[in-house]
């Protein structure tokens, strides 16, 4: 069975490469902003979080919530 570790690796591998591409293509002043970008895009809170869906079988809904009040049951936890 394929683990998150096993496809986080793979996509490391083809990031740096992609990376040093887009070093080549992008001005030097703007190179750091672009691999922030999609270092942001790819990293813990991107895919990573994409990533703990599949593997955790959670959706980006139940992982971040509503956004609203916490329900509470009368007469305190049960």
């Amino acid at each position: 069975m394929v683990s998150k570790d096993d496809v986080v690796g793979v996509i490391n591998y083809r990031l740096n490469r992609v990376l040093s591409i887009v070093e080549l293509i992008v001005p030097a002043e703007k190179f750091p902003m672009c691999r922030k970008l999609i270092l942001d895009e790819f990293g813990r809170d991107g895919l990573g979080k994409d990533l703990d869906g599949l593997f955790w079988g959670r959706t980006r809904e139940e992982r971040d919530g509503a956004g609203g009040l916490i329900s509470r049951k009368k007469d305190g936890a049960a």
